[in-house]
């Protein structure tokens, strides 16, 4: 987020701040996380790691309004106009937490099996978010469980053998802006320039258009 907003107004001053020192998702390669962070301040991000914001959530979120102060954990206070907040992200559960509570995890994630079959349940399949398997939330991910559930769905109807559902190694693109991007294929790094013209440019949107059969616009 905040490399895409510093690409596209390059005169605004951006300040990322992230409790950890390390950015971006732990399971990426420790290169292509300090990769990351380089594409930050090539762009002129500043960064204020390894502390957190005191009393988040009484500020106000998302909404434009001048000279907001914004205090950390270490005592520095920052005037802002807009504060963009990315944490705190949980799985909506609320369409089948009620159904299915005893197959619930503490983040509202469903338990799962290799076969991506719901706790106690042999016709009742869970993908994406809501499944909780132990790697990065991606829709890449979602799109490898569907297909593993469909076609155990079919098996299954058949009487034939499940498929199991295997996580592999990490393959994650991050855009950093609509001209640069980091990440990993199957584990190993990727070039910057191979991430941005791969992803960054369109976000991968041909893709999307062309599993929908559609033209795109």
């Amino acid at each position: 987020m905040a490399a895409e907003i510093k690409t596209e107004y390059p005169d605004k001053k951006v300040v990322l701040i992230h409790s950890r020192i390390g950015l971006a998702d732990p399971e990426l390669l420790p290169s292509v996380r300090q990769q990351a962070k380089e594409v930050l301040l090539e762009k002129g991000v500043e960064l204020r790691l390894g502390q957190k914001v005191v009393s988040l959530s009484e500020l106000q979120l998302n909404v434009t309004q001048r000279n907001m102060e914004v205090a950390t954990e270490r005592g520095e206070t920052l005037t802002t106009d807009l504060i963009v907040c990315c944490t705190g992200l949980k799985v909506n559960s609320a369409a089948y937490a009620s159904s299915f509570s005893d197959s619930l995890t503490d983040s509202g994630a469903l338990k799962v099996n290799q076969h991506l079959q719901i706790q106690g349940f042999s016709n009742i399949f869970a993908v994406g978010d809501c499944a909780d398997v132990k790697e990065p939330k991606m829709a890449y991910h979602a799109g490898l469980h569907a297909a593993v559930a469909v076609s155990n769905i079919t098996n299954g109807l058949r009487g034939k053998e499940l498929t199991s559902y295997h996580t592999g190694n990490i393959t994650m693109l991050l855009a950093m802006g609509r001209n640069d991007g980091v990440g990993q294929f199957n584990g190993l790094k990727l070039p910057r320039s191979v991430v941005a013209l791969g992803k960054s440019r369109d976000l991968l949107l041909w893709k999307s258009w062309r599993e929908m059969k559609q033209t795109q616009p």
